[in-house]
């Protein structure tokens, strides 16, 4: 075992928490397991620390150490891993994603595990190329591609960004309320059900309950049902007008 002493806190603390949430994991972890985790998951972290600070740590992380964070800095310098992208450099572009895809990387990085392509291409492809090719660094500790590359797979996929939320308001209740009336009583359920949900059904679910209500009625319908919808409730009216028949309405699985 090498001779020398151990980081302090006072030392240690203030680069731990300039590390990515990932890397502050993956060091606590190493910390309550009594011993150093393998080069290929500590060293995208280590190398999120500027040479010239690890240089600074000729002291042990562990007891169980046999090597200073400086050697061990310098040995993962040497073999050729990327380093974890710093909070400070994700922050500003995650900021400028839509909600979901904030609450997506939140949960990655808390299990430690990047979503699937189908999950998380979608966000990436809210980043635009310029931004991405400057991240060439990893999500995650665990991750086998860059940022960057990631994106680019994204795009060769064909991926593309979710469609923005539209401007509309969300129709109120006093509004809606005399026309949900006059559904059946199994469109009631549909729509109660979507409300419970947060998310509007398949159109060969709602279509034969919004062809319940005339034209006239349907056109005043200038908001959204629900906020996360893309379209107005008119529009989506004349959608399934226009997409063909439907058969009459199911009961809602339960």
């Amino acid at each position: 075992m090498l001779i020398a002493p151990i980081c302090t806190n006072e030392m240690v603390n203030p680069i731990l928490n300039s590390l990515s949430g990932a890397c502050q994991r993956l060091a606590e972890g190493a910390v309550a397991a009594g011993r150093a985790p393998s080069d290929p998951l500590q060293c995208p972290c280590f190398l999120q620390v500027p040479q010239a600070t690890a240089a600074q740590f000729n002291c042990l992380a562990m007891p169980s150490d046999n090597y200073t964070v400086a050697q061990t800095w310098a040995r993962c310098s040497t073999a050729g891993d990327l380093p974890v992208c710093s909070n400070a450099t994700i922050d500003p572009i995650l900021s400028k994603l839509t909600d979901s895809c904030q609450t997506l990387v939140e949960e990655s990085i808390l299990h430690d595990e990047a979503p699937s392509d189908e999950m998380q291409c979608p966000c990436f492809m809210q980043v635009p190329e310029g931004e991405a090719a400057k991240f060439n660094c990893l999500g995650l500790p665990t991750d086998n591609h860059t940022m960057y590359q990631t994106w680019a797979r994204c795009k060769a996929k064909g991926f593309a960004a979710p469609t923005p939320k539209l401007m509309a308001p969300v129709c109120a209740n006093s509004t809606l309320d005399p026309v949900l009336r006059k559904l059946s009583n199994v469109c009631q359920e549909l729509v109660e059900h979507a409300l419970e949900e947060g998310k509007s059904p398949v159109d060969a679910l709602q279509c034969p309950c919004f062809l319940q209500v005339p034209q006239a009625t349907a056109a005043q319908f200038n908001c959204v049902g629900l906020p996360t919808d893309n379209q107005t409730l008119f529009q989506t009216w004349s959608r399934c007008k226009t997409s063909g028949p439907h058969p009459s309405p199911s009961p809602v699985p339960k």
